[in-house]
């Protein structure tokens, strides 16, 4: 009788997939390499990592004053840019770009991207002196 039948198959059993904890595991590292890499460093330099501070001026970075809508105080110059042969010093306050007046790092950035000319003019505060600095961006 068992010979009419055919043979006897065993069940298969269901193999869960390894997709979604391969995702879950590797999802951070690719992140991290992402961060380490060319265009992680490129993002990171644009400020959207920076909540603080941002390299939105050419050369410098720039941080708001501790002030509520105080000026914007650079932190940081690079030491080859156009900046440092034009008397601009860490600790000066940006209080304009071309003329408009700027209080926070998301207005100079806004200012920065309505900008077509191809260089930014900056009005600083350095010591007690008012001066007028024309960067190209």
């Amino acid at each position: 009788m068992r010979g009419t039948r055919g043979p006897l198959r065993r069940p298969q059993r269901h193999r869960p997939s390894l997709t979604p904890w391969l995702a879950l595991f590797l999802s951070p590292i690719v992140a991290l390499l992402l961060l380490l890499s060319h265009a992680g460093s490129l993002w990171l330099d644009r400020g959207a990592a920076h909540p603080k501070g941002a390299a939105i001026l050419p050369g410098l970075t720039v941080e708001a004053a501790s002030s509520l809508r105080g000026p914007l105080v650079i932190t940081s110059i690079r030491s080859n840019s156009p900046a440092t042969g034009r008397g601009v010093a860490v600790g000066d306050a940006v209080l304009a770009i071309d003329g408009e007046p700027i209080f926070s790092l998301d207005q100079a950035r806004r200012s920065l991207q309505k900008d077509k000319a191809g260089t930014v003019a900056l009005r600083i505060l350095h010591g007690r002196e008012l001066r007028e600095v024309r960067l190209a961006l």
